[in-house]
């Protein structure tokens, strides 16, 4: 009976769990789900045969191993900054390691001693990243077979609402981490576009935009994502003039989005402490010059050349005109915003 160890039973583990657990009894297979929290875990599981709940703090080194130890694969649903304290577990002990997030540096160093015990290291095959990388390589595949030259590759991946849950003036709530979403665009992404090679660091990234419209769902926005540079060599298209692999969110949302990125609200590198009872408006009100003759709106449409009546009304849906409490006061200004969104941007 083989045996396969989750570690993290998050919400983005959920399918996973049920996936694997519903088969448990046919494949002739025994699956722990371990986590901090045991009676979530089991909660989870559901009582199906050949499952187990296990409470596991990932910083304990003895029972991370003796868990990691009894099984055959691991897959890891945790933090992406804990892959490869795991991964390096599975290679000591010989197990082989799955995860859902972008190979790490880390993890390629060490690609020579996984390939030397004979292990399987399977990274990036979620659904972002993951689904968009196999239904890249099918398409290319086919190509290549028919004998085309392949001169420009263009992919775009979202985690999108369907149309009749797109009920805010964002047209967008959280499908994955929170924190992610925040933060995500940070560092500079890399691209080429016939043969020149293309940086965009954060501050331009969201006002550098293709349009893209599908027919009976209409427009979307797409940006570069990361580094599609080093997918060249992993796709086989080593040559190829036009490369970019980006995200897709509804028209309108990157332009509101870049608001917080230019005033400075998705930093997480500093903490920033407001006294009790400060709102929204307070909040957005410290990013912004000084000014005792004019309104927050005044000086938000001052320092924001740009800002069109759509963009407007997208923040004050969310509040930040208004006398709204601060659900957290202390934090970075990153972590301050996500614990808005989290409250507006919930799934139904």
């Amino acid at each position: 009976m083989h045996s396969i160890l989750i570690l993290g039973g998050g919400k983005s583990s959920t399918y996973l769990i049920d996936y694997l657990a519903d088969t448990c009894q046919n494949k002739d297979r025994k699956l722990i789900l371990a986590d901090l929290d045991e009676k979530a875990a089991l909660e989870k599981l559901k009582n199906r045969p050949n499952t187990f709940a296990k409470s596991l703090d990932v910083s304990d080194p003895e029972k991370r191993k003796s868990l990691i130890q009894e099984s055959d694969l691991v897959i890891s649903m945790l933090p992406a900054f804990m892959h490869p304290t795991i991964a390096k577990d599975c290679l000591d002990l010989g197990k082989h390691f799955f995860s859902a997030s972008y190979e790490s540096e880390d993890l390629k160093k060490m690609a020579s001693e996984i390939s030397e015990k004979g292990l399987f290291f399977l990274n990036e095959c979620g659904l972002d990243p993951g689904i968009d990388h196999m239904s890249a390589m099918k398409i290319i595949d086919e190509a290549k077979k028919k004998g085309h030259q392949i001169t420009s590759f263009k992919s775009y991946c979202g985690g999108l609402l369907a149309p009749e849950s797109e009920d805010n003036p964002w047209k967008y709530k959280f499908t994955w981490n929170p924190r992610n979403v925040v933060l995500a665009g940070q560092g500079t992404s890399r691209y080429i576009e016939k043969g020149d090679l293309k940086f965009i660091p954060y501050h331009q990234l969201y006002k550098r935009l293709e349009s893209i419209h599908f027919e009976g769902l209409g427009d979307f926005d797409g940006y570069a994502n990361r580094d599609s540079l080093s997918y060249r060599k992993v796709y086989g298209l080593e040559n190829i003039p036009t490369l970019l692999r980006g995200t897709l969110r509804r028209a309108g949302y990157c332009k509101a989005w870049n608001v917080f990125v230019q005033l400075g609200m998705t930093d997480d590198s500093f903490e920033v402490n407001f006294p009790e009872n400060s709102t929204l408006r307070d909040f957005i009100n410290a990013f912004l010059p000084y000014d005792s003759q004019l309104s927050v709106e005044e000086k938000l449409g001052e320092l924001i050349q740009d800002l069109d009546f759509p963009t407007f009304e997208k923040l004050q849906w969310l509040g930040f005109f208004s006398d709204r409490k601060l659900p957290k006061t202390s934090g970075s200004p990153a972590s301050l915003l996500q614990a808005i969104l989290e409250i507006d941007w919930a799934l139904g």
